[in-house]
């Protein structure tokens, strides 16, 4: 009773401000009750019809979208434009016009019954939305679940909370019963990425970009499929006239279906492969090297305890004996060909000590070693409080401010400048490796072998790691945000897969989601630097003084590049949003990030000399 009470005054205070929601006029059907125990609804009054429109009676059994066209949409976003906290005078909203804006989109789900009417969605789609939406409005279960698991904007929007998942598993595991005409279907989760188009005057400039982009999870029919769902994102914004503060940037439908792909199927044979290698390595390497160098060290140690003389003549006897068993056993392994040595190679003994050896060679600068550690470290722990921030964070707003205040949280959020210092080092060793040989040869230096050596020692372990994270991903992560954090996008892989052999991946997409393998763009533009090095190393052939300012013209025109491209686009000081010019023209590409790798070759020159 209480229940109905609660519903009846909701109504009469949204008939006083203005009417009912559109969605409640124009619906076919709207019952205020609660479920009985056996799961049937409880009405308020059982015969009872809710009367709305100049007395229009609105019967259960009438279709939902009967009165949804397009001539209420106009009356629609008029009735919710009071919803919306106005923008000030200087045309900037303000941070609570952009939550209460997100608020609008996604918390009053209810309205989906004017959005099929208005884009024509697939067919399929638009009667289950339909079928829902109905369903809910008569409190049914399954549909109670499916729309509760759709995100909300709740608690922190105001602190930069960005991310609302909803509940990934409770929409997939929601189905519709059976219907008369057609079958059921499943919930469909989705996430949505708004995109806030404005400036947030409320915020430090320099963290503003923690409000660029939000996610909100999205449950819809089965049948709808990703461009269905961005159609009806769209709807929303358009809808509620937030069109100006907010866009649509994408929707991933995403599912925990594990489909075996062409790169499954190679990542298991490389598995079963390097599997059956490192066992048949491993047996010949204990049984026919480390073994008898075993029983001969066992046989020492045992003589040792004899005097001198009987010492000594027991270790000539045993030695002779050894050594013939020795040679034999080579002289088996050398027989049979060089199969044996490469099965040796894949073995997991040898292989572990060498692993496990901190011994250096006497050329070895180890102090390279220690930057490329704790460069390592830096990136690491500046991509996972990145993706902590934007996940999970329910106080950005406040994180960011406090964490400015500390140097080293300052040199956390600068972590992209780790992969600047890869190039450098990069630049350095190609420098003092090689600048010595070509300086001395001049254009008879053995450039074939600088190429290709290059190219076979990096793309077949390159490409077996990128095959088998491509192929067994989706088996080790599961969940709403799973596909986001996933190296090897599906999608992206399976139409640009190719660029990775030819490191070109970083130069030819227009977005970063367009990337596959996405942190291999730093390999590739590396390879570049490397095809590019010969233009920076013979000028020494020629003239030392000469290739060194070609070397600094080459770094002014790398700045002089990053300045206009600054210039043109607008950006500020600070934390830049990821947008098509930054990605295409800024950060992948290895023209932009060139300069570093000079340096590092300047560098290798100094120490060579």
């Amino acid at each position: 009773m209480k229940l109905c009470v609660a519903h009846l005054l909701v109504l009469c205070i949204a008939a006083t401000k203005g009417g009912l929601p559109n969605n409640i006029k124009s619906s076919s059907h709207f019952q205020i009750g609660k479920i009985k125990s056996d799961g049937t609804t409880k009405t308020c009054s059982e015969d009872k019809r809710i009367d709305v429109e100049d007395g229009a009676t609105v019967d259960d059994k009438r279709d939902i979208k009967t009165d949804v066209r397009e001539d209420k949409l106009s009356s629609l976003q008029t009735d919710n434009l009071d919803l919306i906290v106005s923008i000030p005078q200087d045309g900037r909203p303000k941070l609570y016009t952009i939550a209460r804006a997100v608020e609008l989109i996604f918390n009053r789900w209810y309205d989906l019954s004017s959005w099929s009417e208005r884009h024509e969605l697939s067919s399929d789609c638009e009667k289950d939305v339909e079928t829902a939406i109905r369903s809910y409005l008569s409190n049914e279960m399954w549909a109670l679940q499916m729309f509760d698991a759709w995100a909300k904007s709740g608690p922190s929007l105001l602190l930069g909370r960005t991310s609302y998942v909803g509940n990934f598993y409770q929409c997939r595991d929601t189905s519709s019963p059976l219907q008369a005409t057609r079958p059921g279907f499943k919930g469909n989760y989705c996430v949505a990425t708004l995109v806030n188009l404005t400036h947030i005057p409320d915020m430090d400039p320099f963290i503003n970009v923690a409000y660029m982009m939000i996610n909100f999870g999205m449950c819809l029919p089965s049948s709808c499929s990703q461009t269905d769902a961005q159609k009806l994102l769209q709807e929303r914004i358009e809808t509620f006239n937030v069109s100006s503060l907010l866009m649509a940037a994408s929707v991933d439908c995403r599912t925990d279906d594990k489909e075996q792909t062409l790169f499954t199927k190679l990542a298991i044979f490389i598995l079963v492969v390097f599997g059956v290698l490192t066992f048949l390595g491993t047996a010949i390497d204990l049984v026919y090297v480390q073994l008898p160098k075993w029983m001969s060290s066992n046989v020492v140690q045992q003589t040792e305890k004899s005097d001198q003389d009987e010492h000594n003549k027991i270790k000539e006897n045993v030695g002779n004996k050894e050594n013939a068993s020795l040679h034999g056993k080579e002289d088996c392994i050398t027989a049979s060909g060089g199969l044996s040595s490469i099965l040796i190679s894949f073995s997991a003994w040898t292989n572990g000590k060498r692993l496990l050896t901190v011994s250096e060679s006497s050329n070895a600068i180890t102090s390279i070693s220690g930057i490329r550690f704790f460069t390592m470290v830096w990136l690491t722990v500046g991509h996972v409080q990145q993706w902590m921030l934007t996940w999970y964070s329910d106080n950005v707003s406040e994180t960011y401010p406090v964490m400015m205040t500390y140097s080293m949280h300052n040199l956390i959020l600068n972590f992209t400048l780790g992969v600047d210092t890869f190039f450098t080092i990069s630049g350095f060793l190609v420098s003092y490796l090689w600048i010595k040989p070509i300086i001395e040869k001049g254009w008879k230096f053995n450039w074939r072998y600088f190429f290709l050596h290059r190219y076979w020692r990096l793309t077949p372990p390159y490409l077996i790691a990128f095959i088998l994270v491509e192929g067994l991903q989706g088996y080790l992560v599961s969940g709403a945000v799973a596909s986001s954090i996933q190296p090897g996008d599906k999608v992206a892989c399976e139409k640009f897969w190719w660029y990775l052999p030819l490191y070109i991946q970083n130069l030819l997409v227009d977005n970063y989601q367009d990337i596959c393998f996405i942190h291999s763009w730093s390999l590739a533009a590396d390879m570049q630097f490397y095809l590019f090095s010969p233009l920076l190393l013979i000028p020494f052939y020629y003239h030392k003084v000469a290739a060194i300012i070609t070397c600094i013209l080459f770094i002014l025109a790398n700045w002089t590049y990053l300045i206009i491209l600054t210039y043109i686009s607008g950006w500020s000081f600070g934390i830049q949003v990821v947008s098509e010019v930054l990605v295409r023209f800024g950060y992948f590409p290895s023209y932009a990030r060139i300069g570093p790798y000079i340096v590092g070759v300047l560098a290798g020159y100094i120490m060579s000399s």
